[in-house]
């Protein structure tokens, strides 16, 4: 549950209004999605990843696997944080 909420949090706040209500994706620094299974951090744009955690997406609940399949934008290194704590 703990990681679900912090997954939905970081899925929706990653994103960001603009004056015109059009959602812009500039200032990501880091994407955190799948790679073979598992939960990695990549630094944004990058198809390598930064860090593979030891984490399994099928041992994570069904909306939590698919919100990383789409990948979570990340915007500072707090952020990040927060999230790998959240599956360790």
């Amino acid at each position: 549950v703990l990681i679900s909420a912090i997954i939905a949090i970081f899925a929706t706040s990653s994103k960001r209004i603009t004056a015109d209500s059009e959602i812009s994706t500039v200032g990501y620094k880091y994407t955190v999605s799948e790679y073979n299974g598992k939960v990695a951090v990549f630094v944004y744009g990058e198809q390598t990843p930064e860090t593979i955690l030891d984490c399994r997406i099928d041992s994570l609940p069904e909306s939590d696997a698919q919100n990383l399949r789409k990948g979570i934008h990340i915007i500072n290194d707090t952020e990040l944080q927060s999230l790998i704590e959240a599956f360790d």
